[in-house]
């Protein structure tokens, strides 16, 4: 090919205005495939991908046979083509040259090339490249060897075999020739040397970002690993489950954070050796090959750190909060240590000096508790517990922990701000913070420093939320004030404006939006979690991380609109404003528990120093008062042993039902409805998604509430039961006391005798040998014949008592297991007439029991609550609908812990199908016509329009809504059939409340823009004005550059239409209006068509510019409207162009040699239909008369055009107009 100098120019062509097909053919030589140096398949598969996406031919030169692994990279690559995820070219076409053949008999390839060929069928690729059976060419050796007749000398002679020869000239001609027909059918978007260039570099990108596309040996390599990955996520449901998760934090809240990591990093390892050898049994199993093996073993490992990095942060802030909880234990055991210390060495105490002795205890207590909170350790510790999370989703996110940690004495001022609202008034000073320091930070980064980038108008007129449309209109203003003329606003359409607005970015860009936005968004989602103290918190992590970066991409939608990005400053401040607004939240969590805290103990002061009272001073007769707080601890700790077995049993069976309660399942359930339901049903369906999954899942829920209170019923019964049992045996204690002579007064004191006959009886002693020898009963233990008190007091115990005792029925030990944990309270106790203790505990009975049923059903109902609001939240969490056809997004985002909400896997989708666009009100394009096409179905070049976007092509939505996965074209009939059937029962109901959309079940095509000029190439039009015009074209030559100053002086009228004409074309292009024709009528005496229904990128500006002779240097508007005539004619009698639109632009700048009667009656007749738009440009000093009756015939828009200069404003205008309409 090299050497076969390409003609692609018609020979027979006298002059420019036979146009080719494009100019040249750029060929790219690669490296060979399989190389001895490179050795790396990885790379052979990303050079075959590449070449496949980004070019309109492929040929592959291959020496010898085609190997097996060849093959199997031809074909893993062609089918990665649907997972790229970017534009590219549409079915490219595929040519194999086997080279070097000794033997070149095509027959003898025929089995290689089948077998390439079969293996795109069976897998449906065949649509995907074009590789057709006579694709395949076969050459024999370049050279005949001819040896040396002298035997001595090992030599020989080369000669060019003239047949290797002759066969590679007719393949180069094949390859050059098919070309032209290869151009049209995979089209022509990139043929445009410098669009090719950035779409190649884009692809290039995607490439190298995402291996995956390329990993696989063969395309069964990634069936195997979708099929073992499923098998990995089970696994991990029964191994990492909430439940494990649970267990860890429980296990290690009461350990240091250094001894939490390790113990983690020791669970990880373990964990990770089981589920490898879990692994290891299903690769052997499946038999999968060893690329997969090792891709399995990675993912997990990636899965299980991000998972315990996760619960690792999660157990760390448990044990923090759990610190706080132990406080109150604490002080409950120190109070009974100092009454030990007390009584033991003064016996009992006056109440004055106890009361005064609790007081310092309870000072010396309290100043301890409130300097447990170190605010600047808090925050230190927050800080880094988020940017640990933070290194697991996003690494390269945010700028070192420095930059971070330079905010903390900002954050330590917080904590002046009142308590009640803290969080919601500290995010609003870190939104000012940021505000304030984004002022000083330059938020524009340029996409492009291309001349060729253009602004119209209509970019001028929409509405932006992150840029001030009043100040970039500001920029164009003249300096007099004056309103701002069409020839002023177009001018500055360029690089000279994208330079104001960035030196104007502080007025421009609403960079405080962006922090107003990213906090309210933030608070939302803080709001839901706030009470969610169990939720691994990786999970808030992952929807901020989403919800920046959806943000972000909102604000690069409009900046890219004038040719910029956001700056990776910027980037990095939003990052830290979320980094130390997420450290709030866990800081105000911490804060928030600690404060809890402090009250509990203050709540608790006049409990524990009755209780202290009670332990070191001696009690009138309270026995009353005994029986109440005896049968209240009976009750709470029933209440507390229920509440645990429940709360297990409800997580438990929630774990096991929560696959059919998430939003993916309900919508499917509500999908498989379709069919047989109500068209009320499906109106609501389709119109309030939201409410029909939650009213589904309320429907679900109930069913499953409904099972698991049965087995809830069955323990509150049991618990029931211990009460009754309780009371029960209090009730037979005292008909055996009675019958022992218990109700007498001086049961109590006869029933004591002190041990040593020398130490006085104290009956205040023997009221708390009776405490204990109630407890030893109720615990199970056995029955003493001597208790020693505190102060080593001892007593005999009469045998009356264990008479008594045996006459009691047997306890159950789950009575004997409750009163075992009451020991300390006993020790509080001392019971003066056990017949009056007793009888009150029994006067407790009925409300005993009254309460704990209460108390256990109202925790039942609280807990099934909660559970349905988390579940609730859960289905609620990602809330966002499809920007193309309004579906929700029905994927769990909690899943991948390794990965942002919006991004790689994780990014939103519709797994159940995206719907028809119509049925979320999308109209078609600009008709009223209801969209009924599909997002899976929809091309690379179709245009779309929505009311955010506008109007725009399906490649370039997709790149501005990167975090969304819009399906697989490759299935899209799987996917549309419930759709259909909802479109056709009341598809015309939900048009109309949609405001009167137009009701269809196919749309109309949409128009082709077909765009016909008129140009008017008369002597006038080529006049130039000065001689340094004249020197000027000698010097610079006739360039093709149309990004000169277009107010141009030394420029002929010819050329500044030239220039217009190219920026026409480039707006339209740039713009996305891939599908636009163009003809071009050039006139002076007679009119020729330089170009006919050609597409945009097709038209070469330099073949306008033909030489005087060819038209004459008259005006002859009959002529031109004649070749119009001529055109419109050829496109009426076209079936083929019967959705054309046709925009005629006819300019002049002369007086008519004769006046065009006939042609325009028979325009504004015949062809009138056909017509559009008719714009009527008068340039200069022309005849205006003759264009106003034109123009009013036709029923045009007239437009003076004063000076040449004024032409590309006048032509950006029409170029902007479909868009400002």
């Amino acid at each position: 090919v090299y050497g076969s100098l390409v003609k692609v120019q018609s020979e027979t062509a006298q002059h420019k205005l036979i146009p080719p097909e494009y100019d040249y053919i750029l060929l790219i030589d690669t490296e060979g495939l399989l190389s001895i140096e490179k050795r790396e398949e990885q790379y052979d598969k990303r050079l075959i991908l590449f070449c496949l996406a980004v070019s309109h031919l492929v040929i592959v030169n291959v020496i010898g046979e085609i190997n097996e692994t060849l093959r199997q990279m031809l074909i893993l690559c062609t089918q990665s083509l649907t997972y790229l995820g970017e534009t590219r070219v549409t079915r490219p076409t595929v040519h194999f040259v086997l080279n070097q053949k000794t033997d070149p008999n095509r027959a003898n390839c025929e089995e290689q090339v089948e077998i390439i060929r079969h293996g795109l069928i069976e897998n449906g690729l065949e649509k995907l490249i074009d590789l057709g059976a006579n694709n395949f060419h076969v050459l024999s050796t370049a050279f005949n060897r001819k040896p040396f007749s002298d035997p001595n000398v090992e030599c020989a002679a080369l000669s060019t075999d003239i047949k290797f020869v002759t066969d590679v000239q007719n393949l180069c001609k094949l390859f050059v020739d098919s070309s032209f027909e290869i151009i049209r059918v995979t089209g022509d978007r990139f043929s445009m040397p410098t669009e090719w260039v950035k779409f190649a570099n884009s692809v290039l990108q995607v490439i190298k970002k995402y291996p995956d596309l390329t990993y696989f040996k063969d395309i069964f390599e990634r069936e195997e690993t979708n099929r073992i990955r499923q098998d990995i996520r089970q696994t991990f449901k029964e191994y990492l489950s909430p439940k494990t998760f649970q267990v860890l934090i429980e296990r290690e809240k009461e350990n240091s954070s250094t001894r939490i990591q390790d113990s983690f990093k020791m669970e990880q390892d373990k964990m990770l050796n089981i589920l490898e050898s879990n692994l290891k049994q299903k690769i052997e199993r499946y038999g999968v090959s060893e690329n997969v093996r090792e891709r399995s073993y990675r993912f997990i490992q990636v899965q299980v750190t991000s998972r315990f990095r996760s619960w690792e942060v999660s157990a760390i802030m448990a044990s923090e909060r759990d610190k706080l909880n132990k406080m109150i234990h604490h002080t409950d055991a120190e109070l009974q240590q100092l009454a030990y210390d007390v009584t033991g060495k003064i016996c009992f105490m006056k109440k004055t000096s106890a009361i005064d002795k609790f007081e310092k205890m309870w000072e010396h207590r309290f100043a301890h508790v409130g300097a447990e909170f170190n605010s600047e350790m808090q925050w230190r510790q927050s800080i880094d517990l988020v940017c640990r999370l933070y290194d697991v989703l996003d690494q390269d996110a945010l700028p070192s922990s420095d930059n971070v940690l330079a905010y903390l004495p900002f954050l330590i001022k917080l904590d002046t701000l009142e308590h009640t609202d803290f969080l919601n008034q500290s995010l609003s000073k870190i939104s000012e913070e940021f505000i304030s320091k984004a002022s000083n930070i330059n938020p524009l980064t340029p996409l492009s420093i291309s001349t060729d980038y253009l602004v119209c108008r209509s970019d001028l007129e929409r509405s932006y939320d992150f840029l001030d449309r009043v100040e970039l209109k500001a920029l164009l203003d003249d300096n007099s004030g004056k309103q701002l003329t069409r020839r002023k606003i177009i001018s500055s359409f360029g690089q000279d404006f994208f330079r104001k607005i960035n030196n104007n970015w502080t007025k421009v860009v609403r960079a405080s939006n962006y922090f107003r936005v990213l906090i309210k968004r933030m608070s939302e989602f803080f709001q839901l979690k706030i009470n969610d103290e169990h939720a691994a918190e990786i999970i808030l992590l992952q929807e901020i991380l989403g919800a920046l970066n959806t943000l972000t991409q909102e604000i690069n939608q409009e900046l890219n609109i004038f040719n910029f990005s956001m700056s990776k400053s910027m980037q990095s401040l939003l990052h830290i404003c979320a980094v130390l607004s997420i450290a709030l939240f866990y800081y105000h969590r911490h804060k928030t528990h600690f404060n809890k805290v402090l009250m509990s103990l203050n709540k608790n002061k006049t409990k524990w120093q009755e209780r202290f009272l009670r332990m070191v001073v001696i009690q009138e007769n309270n026995d009353e008062k005994n029986a109440v707080d005896l049968v209240n601890e009976f009750d709470n700790l029933l209440y507390k042993l229920f509440v645990k077995q429940a709360k297990e049993i409800i997580e438990k069976d929630v774990e096991n039902e929560e696959s059919k309660l998430n939003k993916y399942s309900l919508m499917k359930q509500l999908d498989d409805e379709v069919y047989e339901a109500e068209n009320d049903w499906l109106t609501r369906y389709v119109l309030d998604q939201n409410k029909m999954i939650e009213e589904r899942f309320d429907k679900c829920w109930e069913k499953f509430k409904e099972k698991i209170q049965q087995q809830i019923n069955i323990i509150m019964n049991s618990y029931s039961a211990i009460v009754i049992e309780f009371f029960g045996i209090i009730q037979a204690m005292k008909i055996a006391l009675q019958e022992k002579g218990g109700n007498s007064l001086t049961f109590v004191d006869d029933l004591f005798e002190p041990s040593n006959s020398g130490i006085n009886s104290d009956l205040h002693e023997k009221k708390l040998c009776m405490a204990t020898l109630i407890y030893r009963y109720f615990s199970g233990e056995s029955i003493p014949t001597h208790i020693e008190l505190r102060n080593h007091s001892i007593y005999a115990v009469q045998l009356q008592w264990q008479e008594i005792i045996n006459t009691l029925p047997k306890l159950s030990d789950r009575l004997k297991d409750i009163f075992l944990s009451m020991k300390s309270s006993f020790e509080t106790y001392n019971i003066a007439y056990i017949d009056l203790f007793l009888d009150k505990i029994i006067h407790k009975k009925s409300n005993s029991e009254v309460k704990l049923q209460k108390d256990m059903t109202n925790y039942v109902e609280k807990f099934f609550s909660s559970e349905k609001e988390r579940l609730l939240i859960r289905i609620h969490g990602c809330q966002a609908s499809c920007p193309c056809c309004k579906r929700l997004c029905d994927i769990d985002h909690h899943f991948d812990n390794a990965t942002p909400v919006g991004q790689g896997e994780n990014r939103h989708s519709c797994q159940s199908g995206h719907w028809i666009r119509g049925m979320g009100g999308i109209r078609y394009e600009k008709t009223n016509e209801a969209s009924v096409t599909w997002c899976e179905i929809i091309k690379d070049e179709n245009r779309i329009f929505t009311s955010t976007n506008g109007d725009q092509s399906w490649a370039d939505f997709k790149k501005n809504h990167a975090d969304w996965d819009f399906g697989n074209p490759r299935t899209p009939e799987t996917k549309k059939a419930p759709y259909v059937h909802i479109w056709k029962k009341i598809g015309k109901d939900l048009c109309q409340r949609f405001g009167k959309m137009e009701f269809v079940e196919q749309n109309s095509p949409i128009p082709v823009n077909h765009f016909i000029l008129l140009l008017d190439h008369s002597g006038s039009m080529n006049e130039s004005d000065t001689l340094l015009a004249k020197i000027s074209k000698l010097i610079v030559g006739n360039t093709t550059n149309t990004t000169i100053d277009p107010h141009q002086t030394n420029l002929s009228p010819w050329e500044h239409l030239l220039r217009a004409v190219g920026v026409f074309i480039r707006i339209r292009i740039q713009k996305g209006y891939l599908t636009d024709l163009m003809t071009i009528i050039i006139f002076a005496n007679k009119a020729v068509r330089a170009y006919n229904r050609e597409k945009l990128n097709e038209i070469d500006m330099e073949r306008l510019r033909i030489p005087m002779s060819i038209c004459g240097g008259g005006t002859n508007f009959s002529a031109a409207f004649s070749m119009l005539i001529e055109t419109l004619n050829e496109i009426k009698k076209d079936s083929t162009c019967n959705d054309f639109q046709q925009t005629i632009i006819f300019l002049t700048d002369g007086e008519p040699q004769v006046r065009p009667t006939s042609e325009l009656i028979s325009l504004s007749t015949d062809y009138k239909s056909m017509i559009a738009r008719f714009w009527t440009q008068g340039l200069g000093n022309y005849n205006r008369k003759t264009l106003q009756e034109i123009n009013t015939t036709m029923e045009g828009q007239l437009v003076d055009i004063e000076k040449p200069e004024d032409l590309v404003s006048a032509y950006v205008e029409i170029a902007d107009f479909d868009d400002t309409t």
